[in-house]
């Protein structure tokens, strides 16, 4: 039996930032391997939020979460991967010091400050697509 599309890439997407992250541990430096790992963890977690959402449908939980790991981390550290590969490590450092807090404030106004807190459930569909 195939395996369906909609888990593959989560579990593909652990398989492979394992790797990577191996591949770090092996050489002992390489920030951009690091960054590079996270980013496809938060990648796979977040399309397995959408995966979730496919098959039991849509909840506030799983919403919040998505919006963590797919919309704010979704591309920003596999992007600061490749600054730590491409620019010289001040700048990269640098780059990660205007980064992180801007994480935090965003991961603040999700969680904390209830931004995604309002009732959304009469315009989105509360069932798995059947």
């Amino acid at each position: 039996m195939p395996l369906n599309p909609v888990l593959s890439i989560p579990i593909f997407s652990l398989i492979f930032a394992s790797l990577i992250f191996k591949r770090y541990r092996e050489k002992r430096k390489g920030a951009h391997l690091l960054w590079w790992a996270g980013g496809i963890l938060l990648y796979g977690l977040g399309t397995f939020t959408e995966s979730y959402v496919t098959f039991f449908g849509w909840r506030e939980t799983i919403f919040r979460a998505w919006y963590i790991s797919g919309a704010l981390l979704g591309g920003a550290p596999l992007a600061q991967g490749t600054v730590y590969l491409l620019l010289r490590r001040e700048t990269a450092n640098r780059l990660t010091a205007i980064l992180v807090p801007v994480i935090f404030i965003g991961y603040k106004y999700n969680i904390r400050d209830n931004a995604l807190s309002y009732n959304t459930s009469h315009i989105v569909q509360p069932h798995p697509i059947e």
